[in-house]
């Protein structure tokens, strides 16, 4: 009997506080981004943390997102395509393009002697916050993956000095 009391309670309890939220829902939502904005270097890293420790559930909820939003992923693959090709100059010569293909040959050859993914960066971003550079030859480097996706669209030495 003292067992199916308590149970009550705690189901009386849940649903009040299901209740609260729905009628409060703003009041919290303004509360926690007030706090986001607070405490953004705390939440960075206690992000970067978590990601860190949690690799493989970071990697699932990834493949799920990306799943159940597929238009998303689409629309930025052809914002960043178009974004890509708006940036290729029309100037460019036969050397050039040959030089690019090469570029991308030597991503594919320091991943097969390394191991380790690379990537082709622009090192001036084609959608920078600040500025957008070109898809050019002198505007490219092959770095690994993990430090291309720690750098998204960020311009600078200040961002990663090592590449």
């Amino acid at each position: 009997m003292e067992q199916q009391k308590i149970e009550a309670q705690k189901k009386a309890a849940k649903l009040r506080a299901k209740k609260w939220y729905h009628e409060n829902k703003n009041r919290g939502k303004e509360s926690r981004k007030q706090y986001a904005q607070k405490n953004k270097n705390k939440l960075a890293l206690y992000k970067k943390q978590w990601n860190e420790e949690n690799k493989e559930r970071v990697k699932e909820l990834s493949r799920a997102w990306k799943k159940a939003n597929k238009h998303k992923v689409n629309a930025n693959t052809r914002m960043r395509q178009a974004a890509k090709l708006n940036a290729t100059p029309h100037w460019l010569n036969e050397d050039h393009k040959f030089m690019l293909e090469e570029i991308y040959e030597l991503r594919d050859l320091r991943t097969q002697a390394t191991g380790v993914v690379h990537h082709v960066d622009h090192i001036v971003p084609l959608r920078g916050a600040e500025v957008c550079g070109l898809h050019v030859p002198w505007n490219l480097q092959v770095i690994p993956a993990s430090a291309n996706i720690r750098k998204g669209n960020s311009y600078g030495n200040h961002v990663h000095p090592d590449y």
